[in-house]
């Protein structure tokens, strides 16, 4: 009898200490149950094991999304999906891009490196990556590493590679750190055969001049830059940040005319309308949203997330009188903003 006791408690301990796998399925049933709380204990629970690395990794990475309650909590999360370098499930590699933009310092350039050898180990490379792991080489006076990985890209007979590599470290010097050697590598990418490339050049540079309040230049560079279409929605949004409305619903405008799938754009090119005050505009973006399905509610939030809190009030306003159940908490959300904006 007590032979069978034992035996039933080490059988009960196993089946408890199940595995990734297994805790994943208690947890889908538990969601499907509505017992989030539950679900979430035990998948932060979870302990790795043999064969089920994967799930593992596919755990921690959820739960850096969508569970964690702190920064360092999701950091955590992010280390524990990555912890396997030879690892190239999609949630290792996408965890392992999101934690390089969170750590710092030596931590950073540790999962740099191990970014670059996961990417590596799929026959592959990012020039951006590498341009971002040679930035840090630099600022901390890395010396050998950082001539070792220029030599390398230098050595590479793919030009748009080196030129994306230039860009990636010109950009990360110069707006990251402040550093004006930038320049050095920006300008080795200027001349690019990728319009991407050419445009994000320009853009880097308006990024270094904003950040110094020569908002002239910036717009100039921001002009130069409008030679990459895709970057349409990038230069209407810096424009506004310099506070010229006018330049950012003339590039919104651009960017919805050149992706018309994207609602944001519609949504932004209204926004900058209503800014300027362009009431042909104002009226042709509404109709163009209203086709979309989109209400009074709608238009306030277009508004708010572009700062305009007069226009947004006024379209939550009417939107309360419509009914929407959301009108209310955006107003005050609305007050809100306009008390933290007095405080600064």
């Amino acid at each position: 009898m007590k032979k069978m006791i034992i035996f039933s408690t080490l059988l009960t301990s196993l089946l408890t200490i199940a595995g990734p796998k297994a805790d994943l399925e208690r947890a889908n049933k538990l969601f499907d149950e509505n017992k989030q709380e539950e679900a979430i204990k035990i998948l932060k629970k979870s302990k790795n094991a043999k064969g089920e690395e994967e799930i593992y990794e596919h755990i921690n990475y959820i739960l850096s999304l969508r569970y964690s309650s702190s920064l360092e909590e999701m950091i955590g999360y992010l280390k524990k999906a990555v912890e396997n370098p030879k690892s190239t499930s999609q949630d290792a590699v996408n965890a392992n891009y999101r934690l390089v933009h969170f750590v710092l310092n030596e931590e950073k350039i540790k999962y740099l490196e191990i970014l670059i050898n996961r990417i590596a180990l799929m026959n592959k490379k990012d020039p951006y990556i590498e341009g971002v792991l040679a930035g840090e080489y630099k600022v901390k006076n890395m010396k050998d590493k950082f001539n070792n990985l220029l030599k390398s890209i230098e050595n590479s007979k793919d030009q748009i590679f080196i030129d994306k590599f230039n860009l990636s470290l010109g950009n990360y010097l110069l707006v990251h750190y402040g550093n004006i050697e930038g320049q050095i590598y920006l300008y080795k990418a200027i001349d690019s055969k990728d319009i991407n490339v050419k445009s994000g050049v320009y853009l880097s540079l308006a990024d270094y001049n904003i950040r110094n309040n020569n908002f002239e230049m910036a717009s100039r560079r921001l002009k130069e830059a409008s030679i990459s279409e895709e970057k349409y929605a990038s230069i209407a949004n810096r424009f506004k940040e310099i506070g010229d409305f006018k330049s950012a619903y003339i590039y919104s405008e651009k960017a919805y005319n050149f992706q018309p799938d994207r609602l944001l754009y519609l949504e932004n090119a209204f926004a900058f309308a209503y800014k300027v005050n362009d009431s042909k505009a104002i009226e042709k973006y509404q109709n163009m949203m209203k086709k979309k399905g989109a209400k009074n509610i709608h238009f306030a939030y277009a508004l708010f997330n572009q700062q305009i809190y007069q226009g947004a009030e006024e379209y939550a306003k009417l939107a309360l009188k419509d009914g929407s159940k959301n009108a209310s908490s955006l107003l005050k959300y609305i007050e809100q903003e306009r008390e933290r904006a007095k405080k600064r």
